[in-house]
This record gives structure tokens, C-alpha cells and sequence, in this order.
């Protein structure tokens, strides 16, 4: 149980931790692969990088659509599997292209290297929360599976807030939830720069891109720390203020 009293509170400079699940504790490229393969192979057909592209194009655009308040959640749950069979000329029941989906994903455990080994080390020292843009179905099962929900203390899904990252209204809720910290005490880490990065920053929050592809920053103003690996998590946030 994390506890923060005398130098030692004084040299860690921030009391909770935000991650996001997917691409940050979820290599979720590997677990959506597997979903969409399991899909297409129950409708007869083979996943290949054609259709796998053109899926990530049709599921980012509506999801972007959701953060920024234009599509419903519930539609959300079939709109993309009804748009992505059609133009991919699959004939198949969109409700159980969509089952045969979320059912694989949940059960998508695929964690970053370091992740599991990290996240005990860094509850002694913080509190940690999950924040994440995802389906309460697909969620929950993912993290309990993995193994992951000993080690956080609060869990924000925003199916079940009825706000998506980055609205202030998501980013209230968690903060409200974390017992009003003072903003600059909490740090997020995330993969995504308009959800995580912009979102939490615009609340006074600091901020941590996780970045494994390292890819260039999205702007050119003066960026926040940046990490490409749990291995540069832990020598930041653990042994960086183990040595202060």
C-alpha cells in the first residue's frame, strides 16, 4: 500500500498515477489483430493487411467521432462492423461479426514488456488509476485476466461515465473520483495525444507520451516527457526517485 509521508513525499512530485489501457498497459494492436482474425475467419473469410486497414481506418474515425461527442456509444458497438462488412462486400450478420469481436477482445491480455514486473513497484510509491476510452465488456475482463486490478486503486471507464477522454467532463470525473488532487500532482501517461496528452494537459495535469513507435511529436511547441518503453517508466518513477 503506497504511503507518502516526510523526504520521501517531498521527492516523489506526484501522488497518483493515470494510465491509460490500450497502448499504454495493452499492446492493443496484437489483441485487435486476433479479434478481427477470429471475426472474419467465423464469416469465412481471412484477415489480410488490406482489410485490417481498412477496419483501423473505419474503427479510428468513429472513435474519434465518439471523443468528440458525434456518435453515440451504442451506436458506436455495431457502426463500425456495419460499415467496415459493407465496404469490404462481406456478407455476414453484423450483430455477430460484432459478438464474435468484443468476446475475443476481452479476453486480449497481450501486455507490454515490463508492464507486469513494473506495476507493483510503482503502487508502493503511487496511487495508480486506469483511465480508459473503452467498452466496460472489453475492459473489465482485459484487466481482471491480465491480472491488473490488485494494482489500482480506481478505474474510470468512460462507457460507464458517459464521457470519453478528452472532454473535461471525463477528466472532472476521475479527478472528483482521485479526491480533487492538486492538478500538478497527478501525471498521465498515455498513448494518444488529443485524448491523453491535450485532454489531461488542458486540465492542468502533467503528462507522459508513451510512445514506443517514436513517432514525431504532433507539434512543434516544447513537448512533455516522453517514454518509449516500461523499462524507462521504472527508471523514471522508480529508481529516479529511489536514487533522489
Amino acid at each position: 500500500m503506497m504511503s507518502m509521508t516526510g523526504s520521501a513525499a517531498r521527492a516523489r512530485p506526484y501522488t497518483w498515477l493515470c494510465f491509460d489501457a490500450d497502448g499504454v498497459l495493452f499492446d492493443y494492436d496484437r489483441a485487435e489483430t486476433r479479434a478481427l482474425s477470429e471475426a472474419l475467419a467465423a464469416a469465412g473469410h481471412r484477415l489480410d493487411p488490406e482489410l485490417q486497414a481498412l477496419y483501423r481506418r473505419i474503427n479510428r474515425e468513429l472513435w474519434s467521432a465518439w471523443e468528440q461527442g458525434r456518435v453515440r456509444v451504442e451506436d458506436l458497438k455495431t457502426l463500425r462492423f456495419e460499415r467496415f462488412l459493407q465496404q469490404a462486400g462481406i456478407p455476414c450478420r453484423v450483430e455477430a461479426f460484432a459478438e464474435r469481436y468484443l468476446e475475443t477482445l476481452s479476453r486480449g491480455c497481450d501486455l507490454w514488456c515490463g508492464c507486469r514486473e513494473t506495476l507493483p513497484l510503482l503502487r508502493e510509491r503511487y496511487h495508480l488509476a486506469v483511465l480508459t476510452n473503452g467498452l466496460s465488456r472489453v475492459q473489465r475482463p482485459r484487466l481482471a485476466g491480465a491480472g491488473l486490478l490488485p494494482w489500482f486503486d480506481l478505474l474510470i471507464i468512460s462507457e460507464e461515465i458517459g464521457a470519453a477522454k478528452p472532454a473535461r467532463a471525463f477528466f472532472d470525473a476521475a479527478w472528483e473520483r482521485m479526491g480533487r488532487p492538486a492538478p500538478e500532482r497527478v501525471l498521465i501517461i498515455g498513448d494518444s495525444w488529443e485524448a491523453d496528452i491535450a485532454g489531461a494537459a488542458a486540465c492542468g495535469w502533467r503528462t507522459c507520451w508513451f510512445n514506443p513507435a517514436g513517432a514525431p511529436p504532433p507539434t512543434p511547441e516544447p513537448v512533455p516527457r516522453i517514454v518509449r518503453s516500461w523499462e524507462e517508466l521504472r527508471a523514471w518513477l522508480v529508481d529516479g526517485i529511489r536514487a533522489a
